[in-house]
């Protein structure tokens, strides 16, 4: 008995269950049974309703209108604009919701007159617009690390756009403007946007109002809100990233407000690197563009212009314990803002390596030591050692300008400038958030190559008689003035011409940084993003003088670089 057991049991374990996949085709006004897409039936809800007797459901939708409150299960994915063909999207279709969406896992390609709750769950091309809540999309994950995804969504004429209540939401590419209060209006999470736009909203682009919440914006637009770009408490939460309010290469342009701060008002904990402040305008007597209540916040890299007023600061601002603050801004650009500083209570501010027309120490001795330029009133001109910004209509600094090689050099050796170009290509920092790249030309004699499936040419430019050299991609040459551009896919490669070299049969190459001999040296294994275009994903260092690394495709472990450094050799992760 004990033997016809132990079979029967181990017959068990080898029963395998199959998991059930199905798919469902809707469309309005079909009569069918929807399991093909000549025969789609027009019960949406119904259809939705089979998600909790199989494992998986793909819901196909076609054109029409489809009302109702539908809640869409974490083992359903809905894809609009369908038109019979899988795996093809027709952007010409309109697949319109209308009434509230519970959302816990994929929706795609599709518009929503309502609302929609994300938990878990991921967005692509979405418009949200015309809800009947407090908001357009509301974001809710099950736990504090938990992500939503929008991309390539649009949130528009709500009350709120988009509330964040816990976890992370992860923008890419999407536009929230026009609606009625905030654009953003966070609580508790934290917000990862990349190549979005936050304009035209009634109140605050993005309010963070809490110390539970943060965010971190990359190449974002933040631009015509009536109650200020950014609005910021200081955040708490070590759960999310280093805790910090972060901007990276993002622009402030043409933001009000009633208040001080019509760009960024920033109790503490506000970073912002490499960033535009321009055309901003407070209706405050105090008015700024940005306002520092607490120190404890940076700005590097900026260029703030043509705003009323440039920084205010808060009457609190320095009286924080913990010794003496960061420098508040650095290697920064302020011009044309009427006051640069607005400062009615007389507070202690540090500055290093700036560009300013009004808010230097009074002693020229002191602010030479801080590197601390006094800028002339013309863009331009003609007075021997004039002190002129000479931007060109892109804000880029011209030859003559006073801001090219002045600012503090950055520990980051592979920055991007707001262009998405290298800082530091002329051996040195400029003051402001574009960097003189040089004048270009093509080096004679050298055929073109290929990196990214893009073709390069070889590029030298010359710099207070040292030669510097890029890749520069062929079609970025003007066919009229024949003047060569760099770009956000220039490969710098300093002052070594040949300091290259492919990873055969990898979608990598390596840029060799080299110093005198003898002296630290970095190998870049460079990466392109279609949205960041060349970026540094990893390195490895040696000694300048000696060999230099050779980076190969692992021969036996997949998705692994074999890298040999002085004769010993390591393995290296291709993909995180």
């Amino acid at each position: 008995m004990k033997k016809i057991v132990l079979i029967y049991l181990a017959t068990l374990c080898c029963v395998c269950v199959n998991a059930v996949d199905i798919k469902r085709y809707v469309k309005e006004g079909g009569t069918g049974n929807g399991l093909t897409w000549e025969a789609p039936t027009g019960d949406l809800a119904s259809v939705l309703g089979l998600a909790s007797q199989v494992d998986n459901l793909t819901v196909y939708v076609g054109e029409g209108s489809y009302v109702g409150d539908f809640v869409i299960p974490s083992n359903v994915s809905v894809t609009g604009k369908y038109d019979g063909k899988d795996g093809y999207i027709n952007g010409n279709l309109h697949t319109l919701f209308i009434g509230d969406i519970t959302l816990n896992s994929f929706l795609g390609y599709a518009e929503v007159e309502g609302s929609v709750k994300m938990c878990n769950a991921t967005m692509v091309q979405v418009t949200v617009s015309d809800s009947r809540q407090e908001y357009g999309v509301w974001v809710e994950n099950a736990n504090g690390l938990d992500k939503s995804l929008l991309k390539g969504c649009i949130i528009t004429n709500n009350n709120i756009g988009l509330q964040l209540t816990y976890g992370v939401a992860e923008l890419e590419r999407c536009v929230v403007y026009q609606n009625k209060k905030w654009g953003v209006y966070g609580k508790r999470g934290h917000l990862e946007a990349r190549f979005c736009q936050f304009s035209e909203n009634a109140s605050t682009g993005i309010q963070m109002y809490s110390t539970d919440v943060s965010c971190r914006l990359y190449r974002c637009y933040i631009s015509e809100n009536k109650g200020g770009g950014f609005h910021g408490a200081e955040t708490r939460d070590a759960m999310y990233t280093d805790s910090r309010q972060r901007f990276i290469s993002c622009s402030f342009f043409n933001n009000h407000s009633q208040s001080t701060g019509s760009a960024i008002w920033a109790r503490s904990r506000v970073y912002v690197d490499n960033s535009l402040f321009l055309f901003n305008q407070s209706e405050a007597a105090d008015g700024a563009a940005i306002y520092c209540m607490f120190d404890g916040n940076q700005f590097v890299n900026c260029t703030i212009m043509n705003n009323k007023g440039g920084v205010c600061l808060s009457k609190n601002f320095g009286d924080r314990p913990g010794g003496e603050p960061d420098p508040l801004l650095v290697n920064c650009a302020l011009w044309n803002n009427g006051e640069d500083f607005v400062n009615p209570f007389n507070r202690t501010y540090k500055l290093q390596t700036c560009a300013m027309q009004t808010g230097g120490s009074g002693i020229p001795e002191l602010d030479a030591e801080r590197g601390l330029i006094l800028l002339e009133a013309e863009n331009e001109g003609t007075t021997p050692g004039g002190m002129y910004i000479a931007l060109d209509s892109n804000l880029v600094p011209k030859p003559g300008s006073c801001l090219i090689n002045r600012g503090t050099p950055l520990n980051d050796t592979e920055a991007l400038d707001y262009n998405g170009r290298h800082i530091g290509a002329l051996g040195g920092t400029d003051i402001g958030a574009c960097e003189y790249q040089g004048e270009y030309k093509w080096v004679p004699n050298i055929p073109g190559m290929k990196f990214f499936n893009i073709d390069y040419r070889l590029a030298s430019t010359t710099y207070n008689g040292t030669a510097y050299y890029s890749l520069i991609p062929k079609g970025c040459e003007d066919p009229d003035t024949k003047r060569i551009e760099t770009t956000f896919a220039t490969i710098y490669l300093g002052t070594k011409r040949n300091a290259y070299a492919a990873i055969p049969d990898t979608p990598f190459m390596a840029v060799y940084r080299e110093g005198k001999p003898g002296e630290k040296a970095l190998c870049n294994i460079l990466a392109k993003d279609e949205n960041e275009g060349i970026f540094r994903w990893n390195y490895v260092e040696y000694i300048s003088g000696k060999t230099r690394p050779v980076v190969k495709k692992h021969p036996s472990l997949k998705n692994y670089f074999l890298i040999t450094v002085d004769g010993r050799t390591q393995n290296l992760k291709m993909y995180n």
